[in-house]
């Protein structure tokens, strides 16, 4: 049995990402000013104050860690990401994660008051249902639903002001094998939806095999 463990720390983002549909600005209360019994003429000239602009920014990848462990021909990925709302308003979005083509989602589960909780993967019109009806009572829902395709999604409210955000995504595949080569590709192309360039990320991989490895290589990174 050959025993191999690879660390390929990577420059750039990867994984999941956060995508808001819904920006919900919540005011200062300000003072109850009670009109008077005979309008009052304003003092000219009158004022007229500049509408208030609001400026969006995306959703953060603040940290990215990626554990593979593959055995023979099966592959284990889980990806733990933390995601940060650098806005002064609660917002409302879509962790949209992708896996590989014939890929299973095994676990997911999303920071909850502190607390890492297990999704569940039901049938969109349920899910979508359920959701709407813990965001109308206010609670933080984590519930799961297949989009298309080999695309996994998961509707998020709320999502604090200045908050992190903790998901955690593990999905099983079987390998190709290609006269005697065994090729294992980790989808490398959301980070176009991030605010900004990553701050921690890796990818650590351990392999474990029935026949003696001969060599591992990658042909984009380089492999510790």
């Amino acid at each position: 049995m050959a025993l191999a463990t690879i660390i390929a720390p990577f420059n750039s983002n990867a994984g999941g990402l956060i995508v808001v549909n819904d920006v919900r600005i919540l005011p200062h209360p300000g003072p109850i000013v009670e009109p008077p019994i005979h309008p009052i003429r304003p003092p000219r000239p009158w004022p007229i104050p500049r509408p208030r602009v609001y400026r969006f920014a995306p959703m953060e990848v603040q940290e990215q860690k990626v554990n593979i462990k593959v055995t023979d021909q099966i592959a284990e990925t889980t990806v733990k990401q933390v995601f940060y709302n650098p806005n002064r308003s609660r917002l409302e979005g879509h962790f949209i994660f992708p896996v590989p083509k014939g890929a299973v989602l095994t676990d997911f589960r999303m920071d909850i008051n502190g607390k890492m909780m297990k999704a569940e993967l039901l049938e969109g019109a349920k899910a979508r249902k359920i959701y709407e009806d813990i965001v109308r009572s206010a609670q933080d829902p984590a519930l799961m639903e297949y989009a298309e395709n080999d695309l996994y999604k998961v509707r998020i409210f709320p999502i604090e002001p200045r908050s992190t955000k903790r998901t955690r995504v593990t999905y099983k595949q079987v390998l190709k094998k290609d006269s005697g080569l065994v090729s294992y590709k980790y989808p490398m192309d959301t980070g176009k939806y991030s605010a900004k360039p990553i701050k921690t990320l890796s990818v650590k991989m351990e392999i474990e095999s029935k026949t003696p490895l001969k060599s591992i290589y990658s042909p984009s990174h380089e492999v510790e």
